[in-house]
This record gives structure tokens, C-alpha cells and sequence, in this order.
């Protein structure tokens, strides 16, 4: 006898789905909130860790390895970004190629009748909680499967122009100066130490309290922000679409969509370092530029002070073992991206 199931990633969703069907459904939980709360109300639901082994997590390296290996990114000039870039395109690929798998293992199990989804398709920013991909991912990849959709929602891409971005410091840097990524991981115990040697401080796009930043802006320390030139962006980020099959399943359409969805944040990026280019390259008498990651502002800001000569250093958290075989070498290799460049 078949098997009527529900997907959702989300307690929200789950909640809609079931208060929109009426016959008997075992839901497939594919966030751990989520299974949680199946367990806390009793709800009838498949663990996904019954039907996912372990040569399964060395097939989805093996294949993920040869996606991004085979990726091509087109005018992107800057390591940090192509990270960036590599780093989505992976984790949509192994959250669809999880999915397939389940799906086939539970429909071996228990034949499926029916996969209700809730139609939802919300976009935020990369890796939000408050994305909702799982629905276009059943609809593209699961086809040959009969699927219930209770709301259908579409995601319409937006045209938003891209701009040009500058740094908001017009002094020009004399004397001992240094840059400061971050005030995290332990790099206040550098901004200490500059602060009692007299060297001025310059923080690039920090996130403090009110109370911190007042208390630095006492100690001399300058914040620095990105400015919107309203000037449109000439050079915009063009990546060519994605080809990438695993036996009979393209992931081609899912990965565009993906990437599609992130241009918006990629140009942000790509203006910014244009932004820190041209200050870098107006202050290379700069003593120092310290970073806590090879990855987002704080490694184009690595990547800057190579182009210019200027002294710099990431100091990166973090370590990474000796790897024992293949698969666990490329686990760590994708691991080791936000800690080394």
C-alpha cells in the first residue's frame, strides 16, 4: 500500500501543510527544529537518518568535488568571491542531492503516493533561515513523482541596478597606520596593542554595539563605511550557466537558479573591492592590514593589499588535521576555504 508523505524545512511550513490536507500523512522533517517537533506532538514522520548511510556522504563529496572543479567563472577576478560563489553553489547541490537520495530510499521502503509540498519560494540573502527553496527543488528534481502543491508561490527575479561603492575616509594616511578587519577572534588583543604604541586604527565595515564604538572612537580608532555612489556599475559580475548531470539527473536548472539568485550579492561584493582597490591603492603607506578570514571583506582586503604591496596578515581561526583518505581530504579542503586562501 503506498504512502502519502509531506516535506518541509521549516516548523512554519510544516504547520501550513498539515492544516491544509485532510487525509493520512507521514512527513519527511528536513531541518532538525522540525524533527524536533514532530517527536514533541507525536507527528507520524520518517527520520531521514534511517534511510541515509554512510557511502552515501563519500558519493555526495565525490560529486560535489567534480561540480565545483568543473565551474567557470567568467570575469570573476577575485579569489574571496569565488569562494563565495563556490560556497552556495555546493550547498545547493548537496541539499538537492540529499533530497533525491531520501526520496528514493523512503519510495524503495514504502512506495510513495503522494509528496505534498507547501509551494512556498521566498528568497532573503545567501543562507537565510528565512529561504524557501524546498518546493522548487521537488519540482524540478522529483518529476516522475505525483506532487501536491498547497500554495503555489513563484519567485520573480527582481532588476536591480548595481552600484559603485567608495570608502568614506578622505584624509590621506601618514605615520603608523593599520587596518583592522575585524574585532573578532582575538584581533582586539592586536588593536590593544597598536592602541598603546600609537598607531592609528582604521576599522573597515564592523558590525559593534553603540557602547563599544563610542568607547574606540574615545582610543582615536576610525570606522570606515561603504558609500553608495548612486554611479551605476560598469562591470558587472557575467558567470556562464552551469552543465552538471550525476547518472540520469541534471542539476543544471536548480544550480542557475541558485546562481541567479545570488548575482545581486556577488556585484555588491565585486563593488566593494573595486571600492577598497582604489583606497588601497591611494594609501600604501599603510604599516599593516590584519584579517581574520580569506573570505568576504575581510579577504578582499587581504587580496587589495597584495595588489598594492602593502604589508598584511590573516589570522585565521581554526585547525585543520592531516587528512586519512580521499574523501576526507576534500571534506577538509571545502572546510578549510574560510580559513585559508
Amino acid at each position: 500500500m503506498s504512502q502519502n508523505i509531506c516535506l518541509a524545512q521549516s516548523i512554519e511550513e510544516l504547520d501550513f501543510i498539515l492544516k491544509k490536507i485532510s487525509e493520512p500523512v507521514k512527513v519527511v522533517p528536513l531541518d532538525l527544529s522540525t524533527h524536533l517537533y514532530c517527536i514533541y506532538n507525536k507527528i507520524n514522520y520518517y527520520n531521514p537518518i534511517d534511510f541515509i548511510k554512510k557511502d552515501f556522504h563519500l558519493k555526495s563529496i565525490s560529486e560535489s568535488e567534480k561540480l565545483i572543479n568543473g565551474i567557470d567563472f567568467g570575469n570573476l577576478n577575485s579569489n574571496a568571491i569565488e569562494k563565495k560563489y563556490t560556497s552556495f553553489i555546493r550547498y545547493r547541490f548537496h541539499k538537492t542531492y540529499f533530497l533525491v537520495e531520501l526520496i528514493k530510499k523512503i519510495n524503495d521502503f514504502n512506495k510513495i503516493g503522494k509528496i505534498y509540498i507547501s509551494g512556498w519560494q521566498r528568497y532573503t540573502e545567501s543562507f537565510s533561515e528565512k529561504n524557501y527553496f524546498l518546493s522548487y527543488l521537488v519540482k524540478n528534481i522529483l518529476k516522475n513523482f505525483n506532487i501536491s502543491e498547497l500554495s503555489p508561490e513563484k519567485y520573480v527575479y527582481k532588476e536591480k541596478k548595481n552600484f559603485k561603492f567608495s570608502l568614506e575616509y578622505k584624509k590621506k594616511i601618514k605615520g603608523k597606520t593599520i587596518i583592522i578587519s575585524s574585532l573578532g577572534y582575538k584581533l582586539s588583543r592586536i588593536l590593544i596593542y597598536a592602541v598603546k604604541n600609537n598607531y592609528k586604527i582604521l576599522i573597515i565595515d564592523s558590525q559593534v554595539s553603540l557602547i563599544k564604538k563610542i568607547i574606540f572612537v574615545l582610543l582615536g580608532i576610525k570606522f570606515i563605511k561603504f558609500k553608495n555612489n548612486n554611479e551605476i556599475l560598469e562591470n558587472e559580475i557575467i558567470i556562464p550557466n552551469i552543465n552538471f548531470k550525476v547518472k540520469e539527473i541534471d542539476y543544471s536548472k536548480i544550480l542557475n537558479h541558485k546562481k541567479n539568485q545570488e548575482l545581486k550579492s556577488l556585484n555588491v561584493l565585486n563593488a566593494k573591492y573595486s571600492a577598497i582597490k582604489d583606497f588601497l591603492k591611494k594609501n600604501k603607506d599603510l604599516s599593516m592590514i590584519f584579517s581574520n578570514t580569506p573570505l568576504g571583506i575581510a579577504g578582499l582586503l587581504i587580496e587589495g593589499a597584495s595588489i598594492n604591496s602593502i604589508p598584511s596578515i590573516c589570522i585565521n581561526h581554526g585547525t585543520i588535521s592531516k587528512s586519512f583518505d580521499h574523501f576526507d581530504e576534500v571534506y577538509k579542503k571545502n572546510n578549510a576555504e574560510k580559513n585559508f586562501k
